[in-house]
């Protein structure tokens, strides 16, 4: 399955999932893995009409699958796919402080994975994403979706959206134009 849509402007999100995920480990999972992620990065490319070498983005890969978030440089976005089943509530509470439990709480069975992909997603986003994942952004609910913000400039947001792939969560962000 090969999804393909525009999430801004110039901004292009690709979600890639082979018809049949077959359950490798070790290297061969992690070259499966990768390979998904470039096969989405190209297509993503080509759809923002990028070259796939000159494109900004992210990408992130996880079970066979990938997705590729693409679009001009200078461009805040990060990408995350998170498997439902992986994430519990109680990962999610080990991460977050009682307010963005509250804002992602009500998002039902997603909410625990969404946090967790809204959080990996901004950390790449603003960069450095070992130093910022998880303790150094915080969520908040907002108007059109969720905002992450950095613990060191809270000014500085990006917004996330997200869509339900299969088993799969793709959460992506992006800041503000």
């Amino acid at each position: 399955m090969i999804l393909t849509r525009r999430v801004a402007n110039s901004t292009w999100l690709t979600v890639y999932r082979p018809p049949a995920v077959v359950r490798l480990h070790g290297p061969a999972r992690r070259q499966a893995d990768r390979g998904a992620a470039e096969r989405a990065w190209n297509l993503a490319a080509a759809a923002a009409g990028l070259s796939p070498q000159n494109a900004a983005g992210s990408r992130a890969h996880t079970e066979g699958s990938g997705a590729a978030l693409v679009g001009p440089a200078g461009t805040m976005m990060g990408v995350d796919l998170v498997p439902m089943k992986r994430v519990t509530p109680r990962h999610a509470q080990a991460m977050l402080d009682a307010q963005e439990w509250d804002a992602v709480e009500g998002m039902g069975g997603i909410g625990a994975a969404l946090a967790w992909g809204l959080k990996e997603a901004a950390a790449k986003a603003f960069g450095d994403p070992g130093r910022r994942f998880p303790a150094g952004l915080r969520i908040a609910s907002g108007t059109n979706g969720f905002t992450v913000a950095t613990q060191e400039e809270p000014s500085s947001c990006v917004l996330g959206r997200w869509e339900l792939i299969g088993s799969l969560l793709c959460v992506w962000v992006l800041g503000a134009p």
